[in-house]
């Protein structure tokens, strides 16, 4: 089985400005730069904060149907993925395979979790450290959530990472709203899913609340020839990056002057549409992000988390800055520095 990063290069070998270059004589003597040194160089500056590797996504999750359905594989990949976690000092592993398809694969993906908290907890004491945080990324889609051993999982996860976006895009023929809230009661098109009926459905399984970090998006996804909400749409237009998806990111919302931008409180959604084009795209803004961070704590979740930092604004139409007002303060607790056994030289020296 294959261990590899995303990108390699700038979690790995970028040089940043004070970095040096890695040794050629040894393994042992080999440094790691790139963005994976500088998170730990955060780290110490901010004693409270935590960072995961997080293995999966939308991309890698097919590799995971093989795996699950092999006992050996299944070590194998719990054994590497908190070795790898180890040596590029994490905090912890954030489990995202997208999405469980049989009440089979939710008892193997059981197995998985407890065979990795096995291995972080083995980790832990031959380092001589405390424990190591393991999560899990969870749908909002009672297709994909109900297949779910929830309590199977929950006693080996400290949190859930709920994803709390991409309800409606460019796989529909619906335009809609893509992170709300709510269920809408007179447009019922325009919300195939919603947060409020999905956490529930977790907490009733048995969840504590404090355990369910709500996934917000900081992008939003635009339907072409619409007339709005809940109506059809044609083609989903350009997007950011490149991509022809409708997929833009929040920092270059609304996309046009003559744009009207609209905010539902009573769905915890909002949405841009350009009469002139007959474009929407349905994004959260500040009001919308202050509101569903006061419905975390109302709800009394663990936390919030975005999908991804970069896409946001900064200042004050920032959708992170807007629901710090709510939420407070991170969670205080200190992170792990001492990385004794790691396979990089200035890793395991501290920096």
């Amino acid at each position: 089985m294959s261990r590899y990063l995303s990108d390699d290069y700038a979690d790995l070998q970028y040089m940043y400005p004070g970095d040096t270059s890695p040794s050629s004589n040894t393994t042992n003597t080999t440094n790691v730069n790139g963005n994976v040194k500088q998170l730990y160089l955060l780290k110490q500056q901010n004693r409270s904060l935590k960072t995961m590797l997080s293995i999966g996504g939308y991309t890698y999750s097919p590799n995971y149907v093989s795996v699950l359905a092999n006992t050996s594989l299944r070590s194998v990949l719990a054994s590497t993925a908190v070795q790898k976690m180890y040596d590029l000092g994490f905090d912890g592993l954030n489990i995202d395979y997208e999405y469980v398809t049989s009440t089979t694969q939710a008892t193997q993906l059981v197995s998985l979790l407890s065979s990795v908290r096995t291995e972080m907890d083995s980790y832990a004491t031959k380092a001589g450290q405390d424990g190591f945080l393991l999560s899990f990324a969870t749908s909002a889609g009672p297709l994909k959530y109900t297949l779910l051993d929830i309590p199977g999982m929950d006693q080996y996860l400290d949190f859930w990472d709920f994803m709390g976006f991409d309800y409606a895009g460019a796989w529909d023929t619906i335009s809609g709203h893509s992170a709300n809230l709510y269920p809408s009661t007179n447009n019922t098109a325009s919300t195939p899913f919603n947060t409020t009926t999905a956490i529930q459905y977790y907490i009733d399984a048995g969840i504590e609340p404090s355990k369910i970090n709500l996934g917000n998006p900081l992008y939003g996804h635009g339907f072409a020839n619409t007339a709005g909400p809940g109506t059809p749409f044609n083609g989903t237009g350009g997007g950011s990056w490149g991509a022809t998806d409708g997929t833009w990111d929040y920092k270059a919302m609304p996309l046009t002057n003559s744009s009207t931008v609209t905010e539902m409180s009573q769905l915890g959604a909002s949405y841009s549409y350009d009469s002139s084009t007959d474009y929407m795209v349905s994004y959260d803004t500040p009001s919308i992000s202050s509101q569903k961070a006061q419905w975390v704590v109302d709800k009394g979740l663990g936390g919030s988390m975005w999908w991804e930092i970069s896409m946001d604004k900064v200042g004050q139409e920032s959708l992170v800055k807007a629901a710090l007002g709510s939420l407070g303060t991170l969670e205080g607790s200190e992170n792990h520095l001492d990385y004794p056994l790691s396979e990089y030289a200035n890793l395991r020296d501290g920096m």
